[in-house]
């Protein structure tokens, strides 16, 4: 936020009449040459190279389409703010189903651990070379599938939308 702030404020600069050199000093305090911001001080401040060569690109548009440059970055501003409260609001929905995937792929730790709080033991049964082992294997087994199917499903769900 603090980034789009500064790109905010250049923008407020090159409506007020300051000469881009000085609204990009003014507003992220980034040295600018020939009405663009030095690339590598902007990517510093901006920490998201995507968010500092989005910046760049429209800095460069404007210039060279004779563009009002202020109009171009508020709008830029607003795109980048929308962006990064959509993926806010997918990390959140992504958090409940991270978290019951979390648990179920415990659930079969736990169960054994209870059994053995309880005096059952367990373990010989699993590990008895016959059907308490088979059990094992397929537990296991649908365990990892499972396991793989809901990254899967996580991974889909966070990259809906994106860009190839």
């Amino acid at each position: 936020p603090a980034f789009l702030a500064g790109v905010a404020q250049v923008a407020a600069a090159l409506r007020s009449g300051a000469p881009p050199d000085v609204a990009w000093r003014r507003g992220l305090d980034i040295a600018a040459h020939d009405g663009l911001p030095d690339g590598a001080e902007l990517l510093d401040r901006a920490g998201d190279p995507r968010q500092a060569a989005a910046v760049l690109a429209v800095a460069r548009l404007a210039r060279d389409l004779g563009a009002a440059p202020a109009a171009v970055l508020d709008a830029l501003v607003v795109a980048l703010v929308r962006d990064a409260e959509a993926a806010a609001g997918r990390a959140a929905a992504l958090a409940g189903p991270r978290a019951t995937a979390r648990l179920l792929g415990w659930l079969p730790v736990l169960g054994i651990a209870l059994g053995l709080a309880v005096g059952a033991d367990p373990l010989p049964v699993l590990l008895d070379g016959g059907a308490g082992t088979a059990l094992l294997v397929a537990g296991g087994v649908a365990s990892l599938a499972g396991h793989r199917w809901t990254g899967l499903l996580l991974h889909r769900a966070r990259t809906a939308g994106a860009e190839p």
